[in-house]
């Protein structure tokens, strides 16, 4: 029986149970310590031990460790959790020790023996201190990436209406093309109408299959564009995902940490420490990797400012999507809707289309 009191817990009285009879499935007070096979033992299985292990070294219920293990092995739940490995830096139970550490790991500590000559307490507000610390980080990335999630909402929603106006001027811009050979066609049938008459027939139907074909494909290409612009806000919102995530897992860190605190057993604070120790650095490289991805910059909507053409309908284009960076903007979109409506407002075809070319 234990009693601990003081600066890290408040006064509790604890039991140790024999070892073998709890793996047998029964619960008896522990009346002794064996060094050699790190067991407590009952009066029973200590006066059996006695006999067969006359050259282990035993210690009665006065002198044995008091700082007891409870934590049972996750993968081995009949056994306590009660080694640390200081090459490895990390606790396990019996049958862990030959799994999970190499040949090298070749010196054990029993925890509760190795608490008599251990400051767990120094260690220990070093971790508390360390992880408050990377709760603060993770506070300033969480906010990075809140800001971050709306900057990248405004600018899919800047992209989508940039894309409609581009669609909106080229449809524009063919139509009025279409009407401008139409009124050409017209003319040049009064001085030959016996002989354009089926040629012009012809020559509608062309157009308005083209225009068809340049429709449909800057159709498809806005929408495949508008599919892409809306990727990157999905992005975001899993690293937004991924801090709440992080941020979850500290505050269990933090409130495992204080509880074994105020219960004020070493063992248990020392195993629960390392354990934390462990813990953020794997917190610490994922805040970092949601840090990086937000320094990615911004997608952007380049139109394209080359000249449309019915008569060339495969080389009609919207634009593309490139990178941008956060601070630049994106001004190619304005720029590109800007062109095509001056040129609207002035069709002229460079090479007017004969009848002939039907």
């Amino acid at each position: 029986m234990a009693t601990a009191e003081g600066e890290y817990g408040s006064d509790f009285e604890e039991t140790m149970f024999c070892e073998p009879c709890n793996k047998e499935g029964n619960t008896v007070e522990a009346d002794g310590f064996c060094s050699d096979c790190s067991d407590y033992l009952c009066s029973t299985c200590l006066k059996y031990h006695k006999r067969l292990a006359k050259d282990h070294t035993l210690f009665d219920k006065s002198n044995m460790p008091q700082d007891f293990c409870f934590e049972r092995c996750a993968i081995h739940p009949n056994d306590l959790v009660k080694f640390y490995c200081p090459r490895c830096d990390y606790t396990a139970c019996i049958e862990c020790l030959p799994i999970n550490h190499q040949a090298e790991c070749s010196e054990f500590k029993h925890i509760p023996s190795y608490m008599q000559s251990r400051d767990v307490y120094r260690e220990f507000k070093e971790v508390k201190n360390s992880l408050k610390d990377v709760e603060e980080e993770a506070n300033r990335t969480e906010a990075e990436t809140g800001q971050k999630l709306k900057e990248v909402s405004l600018n899919s929603s800047d992209i989508s209406k940039s894309i409609k106006c581009q669609k909106k001027c080229i449809k524009d811009r063919i139509d009025n093309q279409r009407i401008e050979i139409f009124t050409t066609l017209d003319e040049e049938r009064s001085e030959l109408i016996r002989q354009i008459d089926e040629r012009q027939g012809r020559r509608k139907q062309q157009l308005f299959e083209q225009q068809m074909f340049i429709n449909n494909k800057v159709d498809d290409e806005a929408r495949q564009l508008d599919e892409q612009s809306k990727l990157y806000p999905k992005k975001v919102q899993n690293m937004a995902l991924n801090m709440a995530n992080i941020r979850s897992k500290l505050e269990s860190l933090t409130t495992d940490l204080e509880t074994k605190e105020r219960h004020g057993r070493k063992a248990e604070l020392f195993m629960t420490t390392r354990k934390v120790k462990h813990s953020m650095k794997t917190l610490g490289k994922d805040i970092d990797d949601v840090r990086e991805a937000n320094k990615e910059r911004c997608l952007c909507f380049r139109p394209n400012t080359d000249d449309v053409s019915i008569n060339a309908a495969e080389s009609v284009s919207l634009g593309s999507l490139t990178e941008q960076s956060q601070q630049r903007g994106c001004k190619e979109s304005e720029k590109g809707c800007n062109y095509w409506e001056n040129r609207n407002n002035g069709v002229t075809v460079s090479n007017k289309t004969s009848i002939e070319k039907a």
